[in-house]
C-alpha cells in the first residue's frame, strides 16, 4: 500500500556536502541552524534504525573534513567521494542506497541547488521517495533554492522539516524513543542561537545596550564588560586597536570633545555570529560649540557571549547648519 506518510523502517538518510569549504559558503540558512538541523536529522536515523550515507567531493588532498555533528551523534561513518553533484550516478554509492532495501531517502545537504536537488531527481526517476529535509540543507540564494526545491517537487519529490520528521516517526508519545524524539521537536523549535552561544535576538538586544551604555549614557566602564579580552578593532580611529582598554580611551576622549555625543540605531539585522548596525551619530564640538552629524555601518563578531571584533565604516562629521 502506498503511503504519503515517513516510515523509519523503510527510509535511509544521505548527506551529501556536509563539509569545509561548501558548507561553510555563505547560504540561506546560519552555520548554526544548519549544524543544528544536521545534528537532529543525525540523532533521528539514530534513534530510528535509519541507514546513514556520508557523501563528499574530495579536496585537493583527496579527503574531506565532514560537520562533526555527524560523528558526534553516530560515530565514525565512512565518506563516499563522488566526481559529480548526483550522488546516484556514482556507482558505489548508488549501489549502497539500493543494497540498503529503502525505498525512502532523506536528503540533507550543500547546496541545495546541486548536491540535494540532483540526486533527489534522480532517485525519483528510479523509484524511490525522495525527501528534501529543508533545515538541514542550505542553499547558495533564496531564489535559486526556491527553483531547486519548486522543480523537486514538480517532477514528484517532497519537502519536510526535522521537527516535522521527529513528530511523525515517534509514534505514541508514551513510548522512550517517542519521548527522545519529542525532546528534538522542541530542540528544533528553540529560538536559533549563534555560534556565540546567544540567540540572534540576544546579540541584537546586546548591541543595543552596548550603544545606550557605550555611548549614549557615557559608562566607558561597559567595554571591560561587553568586550573580550582580545577585543580586535580593525577601524579605531588611530588604527587597529586590541583589547577592551584601548576602546574605552578611545571613547572617554570622544566624550571629552562631544559632551553630548548620541547615537541612533536606525537598523540591526543578525546572522552567524555577526550583527550588523546603521546608525546616525549627533554631538556638539565642546571647543567650539558647533553642532554636527555623521553616519555609518559597524559590523560586531561575537563569541563566548562578548564582542571579539570590530569593522566599521564612518561618513566624515558634518556640521550641521545653523546650529
Amino acid at each position: 500500500m502506498t503511503t504519503s506518510r515517513i516510515i523509519s523502517s523503510e527510509t535511509l538518510v544521505l548527506f551529501a556536502d556536509l563539509q569545509e569549504g561548501i558548507a561553510n559558503l555563505p547560504l540561506t540558512i546560519s552555520p548554526a541552524r544548519l549544524k543544528k538541523g544536521v545534528r537532529n536529522l543525525a540523532k533521528l536515523a539514530k534513534l530510528f534504525d535509519m541507514p546513514v550515507i556520508v557523501t563528499a567531493v574530495p579536496g585537493p588532498d583527496g579527503k574531506a573534513q565532514i560537520m562533526p555533528e555527524i560523528a558526534e551523534e553516530l560515530g565514525p561513518l565512512p565518506t563516499h567521494f563522488r566526481s559529480t553533484a548526483d550522488s546516484f550516478l556514482n556507482d558505489p554509492i548508488a549501489e549502497r542506497i539500493k543494497s540498503s532495501g529503502r525505498k525512502t531517502i532523506l536528503i540533507s545537504g550543500v547546496a541545495t541547488e546541486l548536491a540535494v536537488q540532483l540526486p533527489a531527481l534522480t532517485g525519483v526517476d528510479l523509484g524511490y521517495r525522495t525527501f528534501v529535509v529543508v533545515d538541514a540543507c542550505g542553499g547558495t540564494s533564496e531564489r535559486t533554492e526556491q527553483a531547486a526545491l519548486s522543480r523537486i517537487v514538480a517532477h514528484g519529490g517532497s519537502t519536510v522539516s526535522v521537527m516535522t520528521l521527529a513528530g511523525e516517526c515517534a509514534g505514541d508519545f508514551r513510548e522512550p524513543k517517542a519521548q527522545a524524539a519529542i525532546g528534538i521537536l522542541f530542540d528544533m523549535a528553540q529560538p536559533e542561537t549563534s555560534d556565540s552561544g546567544l540567540s540572534l535576538a540576544e546579540m541584537k538586544q546586546f548591541v543595543r545596550n552596548h550603544f545606550e551604555d557605550f555611548v549614549n549614557r557615557k559608562k566607558s566602564e561597559v567595554a571591560l564588560k561587553n568586550f573580550s579580552a582580545d577585543f580586535l578593532d580593525h577601524d579605531e580611529p588611530m588604527g587597529e586597536a586590541i583589547g577592551p582598554e584601548a576602546a574605552k580611551t578611545m571613547m572617554e576622549a570622544a566624550y571629552k570633545r562631544w559632551p553630548d555625543l548620541h547615537v541612533t540605531v536606525e537598523e540591526i539585522l543578525a546572522e552567524g555570529d555577526k550583527v550588523l548596525v546603521r546608525n546616525s551619530w549627533t554631538g556638539t564640538e565642546a571647543a567650539t560649540g558647533q553642532k554636527i552629524e555623521f553616519h555609518g555601518f559597524v559590523l560586531w563578531r561575537f563569541a563566548g557571549k562578548k564582542i571579539v571584533e570590530r569593522w566599521a565604516t564612518l561618513t566624515p562629521p558634518k556640521n550641521i547648519a545653523g546650529a
